[in-house]
């Protein structure tokens, strides 16, 4: 199942629902794509988790450079 984030002045909004959904679906690309949300921190955070949860070592990469982030 793939997720259709709302895009809003070329940022892509992604609610808890959708998150939800791509950890239903193991759909470690959208959790991903999530990660880049940098307006919504919150959001950023559970991606992060569900990764985490679901042990998607394909994410470990991009978990790492977000590091680098000043929220992180």
């Amino acid at each position: 199942m793939s997720v259709n984030p709302d895009n809003v002045g070329g940022v892509k909004i992604y609610s808890n629902s959708d998150l939800d959904k791509m950890r239903e679906s193991k759909d470690v690309t959208g959790l991903i794509s999530a990660l880049d949300v940098k307006e919504d921190k919150k959001i950023r955070e559970k991606a992060a988790c569900i990764l985490g949860d679901i042990h998607a070592g394909e994410a470990v990469e991009s978990l790492i450079q977000i590091l680098g982030d000043e929220y992180w």
